[in-house]
C-alpha cells in the first residue's frame, strides 16, 4: 500500500450535495498535479462527482490523485466521500 501500510485506497468518488451561491464562493477540489502539471480545480455543484483512482496498475499510489479542499469563501460546501479499498486490505 501506500506510505508502506498495507491498506490503501483504491478508487475516491466525491459527491457533491448543493450548490455554492456564485463562482467566487471557493470550496474547489484542487488536482495541483492533474493535467500535465498544470493543475485545475473542480467546482462544487449539486449532482456532480469526481471519481479518480489513488493507485496505479502495480499498486503504487497515484501522485496524479493528489488533491485538496479549497477554503470555502462564502457559504457552505457539502459532500460525501465514497472510498473503494485495495482488495489486499487487512
Amino acid at each position: 500500500g501506500v506510505s508502506g501500510y498495507p491498506e490503501s485506497r483504491f478508487i475516491t468518488l466525491l459527491l457533491y450535495l448543493h450548490d455554492m451561491p456564485s463562482p467566487t464562493a471557493g470550496g474547489e477540489t484542487s488536482f495541483p498535479k492533474g493535467d500535465n502539471g498544470r493543475g485545475f480545480k473542480v467546482q462544487p455543484g449539486k449532482g456532480s462527482a469526481v471519481l479518480f483512482y489513488n493507485l496505479l496498475e502495480d499498486g503504487n499510489g497515484d501522485d496524479l490523485a493528489l488533491h485538496a479542499a479549497l477554503p470555502v469563501n462564502e457559504g457552505e460546501k457539502w459532500l460525501a466521500n465514497f472510498w473503494v479499498w485495495d482488495p489486499k486490505r487487512k
